[in-house]
């Protein structure tokens, strides 16, 4: 995939090179509970309930999409990179949140129908 537009730098770190800041990322998991807990209390305090759909743009590989869902929320994670994507839906089969979690691969500039989303939709057997 390459990225009209951007520039090379985001070809470069989220595409390219991707596997590097996903080992960041990864190493991340362990403080993903307490910063979805703060998101959690703006959320109470914005009148955002569990019935709410949660949409997760640049989700990365789901630390905070899966621990929302976790708790209860539902939510839709978009993010440019196919490799965080399928680490994405790994890691909510292995969390036990693939009925509260999507995840799609989608350039945050553009504005897709949900007809272009259901397309662009990892496989979930990925």
């Amino acid at each position: 995939m390459r990225l009209i537009g951007f520039g090379d730098w985001v070809n470069k770190f989220f595409i390219k090179y991707g596997e590097l800041f996903l080992c960041i990322m990864n190493s991340r998991w362990e403080t993903a509970g307490e910063e979805v807990g703060y998101i959690i209390s703006l959320f109470k305090k914005h009148g955002i309930n569990k019935d709410a759909k949660i949409l997760d743009l640049g989700c990365g590989n789901g630390r905070i999409s899966i621990n929302l869902a976790l708790k209860g929320y539902r939510v839709t994670g978009i993010d440019i990179s196919p490799l965080y994507i399928e680490d994405a839906l790994k890691k909510a089969r292995d969390y036990g949140v693939e009925d509260k979690v999507e995840f799609f691969v989608c350039l945050l500039y553009t504005s897709p129908s949900p007809r272009d989303l259901s397309t662009s939709r990892m496989p979930s057997s990925a």
